[in-house]
Parts: structure tokens; C-alpha cells; sequence
């Protein structure tokens, strides 16, 4: 049918072109909230996976839980950028806040890749295989695997 012509198959965007009526009320939310932009420029880097946006609740203190704004939100976007959005300091009156990461701060990236590893869906993807080896090591480690039980 498809070779002959008889048929043929024609797709509009109408639905994409629908989504975008929402789009700025959403994106009015994520623009409310603090945006931290880390930098790696150590040897360690930020791991990514198939889950793109990785979602953090605070703790619960009503009924109805946290709201949007309240959430922080992970975006593990190459090996050497990571962005967090976070509940807005208003003291500081910044919105965008930006910190390059050096070698002394590998901890504070495996900190960030725990916290996205956390939510994989199926995949994790690193700049090298070793980086996911080693965070699979940190995440068992019987230190790490104790103070999770305890609850902290």
C-alpha cells in the first residue's frame, strides 16, 4: 500500500502546538524557585541517566504535602554542568547562583550523583565507566547502607 501510494500517513503538531498553552505557567514555577548552576572542573563528573529530572520532597508538614515551589529539582545536564532548582531564599535576593567545582569538591559531586542515581529509571550514563563503579561502591559502602537504615 505505502509503495504503490494508495496510502499514506501525515502527521500535524497540533498536539505539541497545545502543549505550549501551559508551557509558561509551568515554566513560571520552576522561575520562582532559586537556581543553583554547578561547574565540574575537577576530575570526577556529574553522571546523567534516563530519568532526566530528579525530584527531592522535603519533609512533611501538612496534610497536603509539599508544593511545587518546595521541591528541589535535579537536572544532571552533561558531565560538567548540573543545575538545581531549590526553595527561593528571599533574604538573598538572587535567583541564579552559579559555583565551579574544583578538586576538593569531589565529595560534593558524588553527593549530587547519589542524589540522581538515586531515581534511575534503568540507565546511568558517565563520562567513564570507572565514575559509575566507583559511585556503585560509595552507594553500598556499609557506612553509607547503615546511615540510611537509621534513617539520615
Amino acid at each position: 500500500m505505502f509503495i504503490e501510494g494508495d496510502y499514506s500517513l501525515s502527521f500535524s503538531n497540533i498536539s505539541h502546538l497545545e502543549m505550549f498553552r501551559e508551557l509558561q505557567g509551568f515554566a513560571n514555577l520552576f522561575h520562582a524557585q532559586d537556581w543553583l548552576v554547578y561547574i565540574s572542573r575537577s576530575n570526577e563528573k556529574f553522571t546523567t541517566s534516563d530519568n532526566l529530572i530528579t525530584v527531592v520532597l522535603p519533609k512533611k508538614t501538612r496534610f497536603y504535602g509539599p508544593t511545587f515551589i518546595e521541591r528541589t529539582h535535579y537536572f544532571p545536564l552533561t558531565p560538567e554542568i548540573f543545575i538545581v532548582c531549590r526553595f527561593p531564599d528571599k533574604r538573598s535576593g538572587k535567583k541564579l547562583w552559579r559555583k565551579t567545582l574544583f578538586s576538593g569538591n569531589d565529595s560534593e559531586i558524588v553527593g549530587l550523583n547519589l542524589i540522581t542515581s538515586n531515581q534511575v529509571i534503568q540507565s546511568a550514563y558517565a563520562k567513564e565507566r570507572k565514575s559509575l563503579e566507583d559511585l556503585l561502591a560509595t552507594a553500598m559502602s556499609p557506612e553509607r547502607i547503615q546511615t540510611s537504615t537509621k534513617g539520615g
